[in-house]
C-alpha cells in the first residue's frame, strides 16, 4: 500500500471509531493494530535529522574568500529494530461537533541518535567529535477530521473530508550514550551536554518539520487539502 493510501486510511477510518457520545470505540484499538504493519512498511529512514550552523563560513581575516567558522552540530535519528519496538496508538478520540472528530496519533520507537560536532576558527578546525546515543522517541500528532455532505448529481450526496494535523509533539526519554569518538575523560561529558543542548535547541524545528511533513502527506494523498468521496460513483462501481 503506498504511503498516500496509508494516510487516507488513518484519517478517514478514525472518525468511525468514535461512539456517538465521543468516547473511544474498540474499533480505535483495532484500527491502530491494523495500521502498524503499514507504518512499518513505509517508515522513513532516517526518521528525522537536523543541524545547527553546519557549513557556516565567514569572510577571511587575511586574504580573500571565506573560511569555516563557528560550532557546527548535526543530529540524525534512526529507528532501532522497529519491527519489535514500534508502537502505534490512537488516543483521546473526541467528537466535539457532529461534523468534527479529533484524535491523537501516538507513535513511539527505540531510536539511535548520531551526533557530530566540529569547532572551527577562521578555517582552522579546533575540534571534531561524534557520539552515538539511544533513546525512546515518541511523536504525538494532534489530528482533526471535518466532514460534511454536499449535493451531487444523483440521489446520494458527496462526502467531503477536510483533514489537518494541528500540532506535533516530539519527546524522548532514557537517553543513553553508547559510543563516543574523538574525546575522552571529561570530554565525554562535554559532548553529552552538547547533544542535550542541541536536542533542546532543535526540538521546535524538528516538530515544525514533522508537522509540515504530516500535512504535506495529507495533501499529497488527496491531491488537495480536502478529500471528496462520491457515493453515487461508488455504488455505480
Amino acid at each position: 500500500m503506498p504511503i498516500r493510501c496509508f494516510v487516507l486510511v488513518v484519517f478517514l477510518a478514525v472518525p468511525f471509531a468514535v461512539r456517538a457520545d465521543g468516547s473511544p470505540a474498540p474499533a480505535g484499538q483495532e484500527l491502530a493494530a491494523s495500521l502498524k504493519p503499514l507504518l512499518l512498511q513505509h517508515l522513513p529512514s532516517p526518521l528525522t535529522q537536523s543541524q545547527e550552523n553546519w557549513g557556516k563560513q565567514v569572510e577571511a581575516v587575511f586574504g580573500r574568500g571565506k573560511r569555516n567558522h563557528g560550532t557546527w552540530r548535526k543530529v540524525r535519528v534512526s529507528a532501532i529494530n522497529p519491527a519489535n519496538t514500534l508502537t502505534l496508538d490512537i488516543r483521546n478520540l473526541q467528537q466535539p461537533t457532529p461534523n468534527i472528530s479529533t484524535f491523537d496519533l501516538v507513535t513511539g520507537v527505540d531510536a539511535q541518535l548520531d551526533f557530530e560536532q566540529q569547532i572551527w576558527d577562521h578555517g582552522v578546525r579546533l575540534y571534531s567529535g561524534s557520539t552515538r546515543a539511544r533513546a525512546r522517541v515518541t511523536v504525538v500528532l494532534k489530528c482533526e477530521v471535518e466532514s460534511h455532505a454536499v449535493t451531487a448529481k444523483g440521489w446520494l450526496p458527496d462526502l467531503v473530508f477536510k483533514v489537518t494535523v494541528k500540532s506535533a509533539d516530539l519527546r524522548y526519554k532514557g537517553l543513553d550514550f553508547v559510543h563516543i569518538a574523538g574525546v575522552g575523560g571529561d570530554g565525554a561529558d562535554v559532548i553529552g551536554h552538547s547533544l542535550h543542548g542541541l536536542l533542546k535547541a532543535v526540538k521546535p524545528s524538528l516538530e515544525k518539520d514533522l508537522l509540515a511533513k504530516a500535512n504535506a502527506a495529507i495533501v499529497k494523498a488527496a491531491d488537495k487539502k480536502e478529500i471528496r468521496i462520491g457515493l453515487n460513483k461508488l455504488f455505480e462501481k
